[in-house]
């Protein structure tokens, strides 16, 4: 028999149930119930408090902080406001109608961050772990045929945010693709943990890469896939996020950006919906590009000589897949307002984010983030995407439609795009991610950098390390949900068991 997720949360035990609503087991789309079982614990204080006045202050602040959490998160899977900031009256038509029609989702679309599942960052148990790899974020082997010594060399900066991908391109016969994703999947050790071989790996992104060329596009190539892989690395990396990230999230993550434009046509997703084109017909107009390019990429592993995710159990792939599709589905910009609003208000409280969600977001940052790279890096980048963007306006010229705004090589200034596409959006995006990642961090480090005891990182998202139970998990807090509260409630740390 199939129960809801409702009916599974009334048939728990009461200390899985307190084991659930503590954050100490993975916690899905429970927010409602989570919400009537703190409710409960609290009209009981209330209760004792009326009849015997001996209620402490400290055995309501555990309660009331995580009503509270819970109910900011509740609130945040509303429908969320899509308007962009009030643009200035000095940007260009051209420009402002561009920024209006491609960072604002349609009225017919009702997509939400709140539909997305939400699990909340890792804890310090799956940090501890993280960290490990953290520290062994090396050059990873790469004994692989056509790992030359200038290639290696130029792998050992992976993580640097100046990472030349043009002189990287040049290293590797303009085939940077493969050797930035085995590099990215060795430095964290994925490919032992996925037992996935260096040979498919690389047939994988060769596959990738011919895809990625077969439209000849100026910009979403091959070089843009691997640009937008190795910023996504480097973000991960430098900021520490592989602390609360899962093995399966950073592989998730690394596929997705490596896939995240494949078989790109070089023309927009309101480019194929005004032509009635055969993919907005076969993904009914949402999403258009995003889904095509989730469909082409995991055909790839349909190949057993291609199949990356061949290592994955079951539960790890439907988890991986369901990753993927919404970290892709997250580069469409008409969600762009969406989740940077998420991501301005989840930082009060990243340890109750969905990381799906933040995930999603970091791949679009890196998606854009050319414009944050050094000026030669950016300037390519620019030249390329506009000629690409030309080239529909030319499409769309000869086919008697209008032409589509910033695709217009006869008016466009595009100094003045870039302007206010960096002040509207690059700046708003980078300042959230910045913003919020210090937020998770200060969850995570002291002011040393050194990963804190669960006792004192507040995130209640885990058990402490090598507590099993209920009862110790609660030891020495003075929060308990049992009712009536279990033995360890209130009791002193002690040594053994801080």
């Amino acid at each position: 028999m199939l129960y809801s997720e409702e009916q599974k949360a009334e048939n728990m035990s009461s200390k899985e149930r307190a084991l659930w609503i503590l954050g100490l087991r993975p916690r899905d789309r429970f927010r409602k119930t989570q919400l009537s079982q703190v409710a409960k614990r609290l009209e009981t204080l209330i209760d004792r408090h009326e009849a015997e006045k001996n209620v402490t202050v400290e055995e309501l602040i555990g309660p009331t902080k995580l009503a509270v959490q819970l109910l900011k998160t509740s609130l945040r899977g509303s429908p969320i406001k899509n308007d962009l900031v009030k643009i200035d009256s000095t940007v260009p038509k051209e420009v402002r109608q561009w920024l209006m029609s491609t960072f604002t989702p349609p009225k017919s679309s009702t997509r939400s961050v709140g539909e997305s599942r939400r699990k909340g960052l890792k804890g310090i148990v799956a940090g501890i772990s993280a960290a490990i790899r953290m520290e062994k974020l090396t050059i990873g082997k790469n004994d692989l045929a056509g790992f030359t010594d200038d290639i290696k060399r130029q792998l050992q900066e992976i993580a640097s945010w100046n990472f030349d991908i043009f002189e990287f391109g040049k290293l590797t016969g303009n085939r940077p693709l493969r050797y930035i994703l085995y590099q990215s999947l060795a430095s964290f050790d994925l490919l032992g943990d996925f037992k996935i071989k260096g040979p498919v790996v690389m047939n994988f992104a060769a596959r990738l890469e011919e895809l990625y060329l077969s439209n000849k596009n100026p910009y979403h190539n091959d070089i843009h896939a691997a640009d937008v892989t190795q910023a996504l690395f480097s973000i991960i990396e430098l900021n520490g996020a592989q602390v609360w990230l899962d093995n399966v999230e950073l592989f998730a993550a690394l596929f997705a950006a490596a896939i995240h434009d494949v078989s790109h046509t070089g023309t927009t997703n309101n480019f194929h919906i005004m032509t009635k084109s055969n993919l907005a017909n076969l993904y009914n107009d949402r999403s258009v590009l995003e889904n095509f390019h989730l469909t082409t990429g995991f055909g790839i592993c349909a190949k057993d000589e291609c199949n990356i995710l061949a290592g994955l159990n079951d539960e790890q792939f439907f988890n991986f897949r369901n990753i993927v599709i919404d970290m892709v589905l997250a580069t469409d910009m008409v969600f762009h307002n969406e989740h940077l609003f998420y991501l301005s208000d989840a930082k009060s409280s990243p340890s109750f984010a969905d990381t799906t969600t933040v995930l999603g977001f970091m791949l679009h940052s890196a998606d854009i983030s050319h414009s944050l790279r050094p000026w030669k890096h950016h300037e390519k980048m620019v030249e390329f995407l506009f000629e690409e963007f030309f080239l529909q306006g030319d499409q769309e010229a000869k086919s008697g439609f209008p032409i589509s705004p910033l695709c217009d090589r006869n008016t466009l200034h595009i100094p003045n795009s870039q302007i206010s596409f960096n002040k509207y959006i690059i700046e708003p995006t980078f300042s959230a991610l910045t913003e919020f990642f210090k937020a998770a961090n200060e969850c995570l480090f002291d002011e040393n950098g050194i990963l804190l005891e669960p006792s004192e990182n507040g995130t209640g998202d885990s058990l402490r390390p090598g507590k099993d139970t209920i009862e110790e998990a609660c030891e020495g807090t003075s929060l308990c949900l049992l009712e009536p509260p279990c033995a360890a409630y209130g009791r002193p740390v002690t040594p053994s068991a801080a």
